[in-house]
């Protein structure tokens, strides 16, 4: 079985993805919360943002059955 879906990503445009996530005024108050929804950890801000989170992606899809859901 196929399941078909996409992923919306964040990133800090580490590795030259492209990504940029940079929380400015009221968004650096939901910034904790987007990271702790995700698993991420504080530090993923100013570090590797977009490498942190591909892993965790890579994660949760390769650590999953069709059960699971």
């Amino acid at each position: 079985m196929r399941i078909d879906c996409h992923v919306h990503v964040v990133g800090n445009g580490t590795g030259g993805t492209g990504c940029w996530y940079r929380p400015r005024g009221v968004t650096r108050l939901g910034a904790p919360l987007m990271l702790r929804g995700m698993g991420l950890p504080r530090t993923a801000l100013t570090g590797d943002l977009d490498g942190v989170f591909a892993e965790q992606i890579l994660n949760w899809v390769c650590g999953r059955r069709v059960t699971d859901f």
